[in-house]
């Protein structure tokens, strides 16, 4: 995962986070909707990039 990719994913969480302690309910609830959304997203790249990676030999 990179380093971007990580501080993104932060930056929703520290947003939704702030968002409850604000009493912002309703917009917490968007903002964890569209993280989950763009989580799914990244982990479906990821998942792309293992699937052409060759298979390694386990001993």
């Amino acid at each position: 995962m990179e380093i971007g990719a990580d501080e993104a994913m932060l930056a929703e969480h520290r947003l939704i986070i702030e968002l409850l302690l604000h009493g912002a309910f309703d917009a917490a609830a968007l903002n964890l909707k569209e993280h989950l959304q763009r989580a799914r997203q990244r982990m479906l790249q990821r998942l792309k990039v293992l699937s052409v990676l060759p298979e390694q030999e386990v001993p």
